[in-house]
């Protein structure tokens, strides 16, 4: 995901086959805390969208994960 400024926002949606536990996302604890603000804090599944806002300049790797070890990363670099 890359944005074009600070301050504006793109979404983006997790989803897993088969599961309805929740999908949480790390921004406010990964190497994205001080770069992008995302809500919620999770979603339900098997789908749901996720709000990313650009905070500051930087690169970092989001995650979303599951309930049972599965995770997946999303680049966001920020100019």
């Amino acid at each position: 995901m890359t944005f074009s400024a600070t301050l504006t926002t793109q979404s983006f949606t997790a989803s897993e086959a088969n599961y309805a536990g929740a999908l949480n996302q790390d921004s406010a604890t990964g190497d994205c805390a001080a770069i992008v603000a995302v809500t919620p804090p999770f979603v339900t599944g098997p789908a749901g969208d996720f709000a990313v806002t650009a905070l500051a300049s930087g690169s970092c790797t989001l995650h979303v994960s599951d309930d049972h070890g599965g995770s997946q990363p999303l680049a966001v670099t920020v100019p």
